[in-house]
């Protein structure tokens, strides 16, 4: 995990984690406000996360 002390807009403080077995589903349903996709693809951490889980 890495904790840097930094905070989203609302405070919250942010931490890293590795993905892994018990938490990958949830990575793979993050997705972007629709105020957000110009500048990141809807789906395209979703299949990328899924293709380094090939066994899925």
């Amino acid at each position: 995990m890495i904790d840097g002390g930094h905070r989203d807009r609302t405070g919250r403080r942010i931490t890293l984690r590795s993905v892994d077995d018990d938490n990958w589903r949830a990575v793979a349903d993050v997705a972007p406000r629709d105020d957000q996709r110009r500048f990141v693809a809807a789906l395209g951490a979703r299949y990328l996360l899924l293709s380094m889980r090939s066994e899925v």
